[in-house]
């Protein structure tokens, strides 16, 4: 398989995960629609008298993910050892991935919040957030393309 189709199919399939990803983060919403709408008043399944202090743990869990994602970036995308196209292709597959579950894990702090304390708009929050995240860092085509350009002298 040439170099051009490899990538296509690499970037396909990759594209094809983070959609799933977000797709995720769809059915997030929707569970929390169907619980509210079933449950109607939703109080959430733990009894906290005091849920502040666990609503700012968990917002200061989203913050340190946006921190988290800018520190990694740099180290996902490090030159591999060797500028052999196979190896820097799938080190572009594993950063997009790991990119893409570490963004969701605002919306997985919502929806945790949301089912122990019934918080739906912090649930809306943390979705919104992860959703912006995965929309900032999804892999652009041409993105992959300069990257291996600049890594290993590959051209299209």
């Amino acid at each position: 398989m040439d170099r051009i189709e490899e990538l296509k199919r690499t970037y396909r399939t990759n594209r094809i995960i983070g959609g799933a990803v977000i797709g995720s983060l769809i059915l997030f919403l929707v569970i929390v629609e169907i619980i509210k709408a079933k449950l109607k008043p939703f109080p959430g399944f733990a009894s906290i008298s005091n849920i502040q202090p666990l609503r700012l743990l968990f917002y200061g869990g989203a913050v340190l993910q946006i921190i988290f994602i800018r520190l990694l970036q740099p180290l996902l995308y490090k030159q591999a050892p060797s500028g052999d196209h196979k190896k820097l292709l799938m080190k572009l597959n594993t950063a997009a991935l790991v990119t893409y579950f570490v963004a969701e894990v605002p919306a997985i702090l919502g929806l945790i919040l949301f089912l122990l304390c019934g918080l739906a708009r912090d649930f809306y929050i943390f979705l919104f957030l992860a959703l912006i995240l995965e929309l900032i860092y999804f892999p652009r085509a041409k993105n992959w393309e300069a990257w291996l350009q600049a890594k290993s002298g590959w051209t299209h």
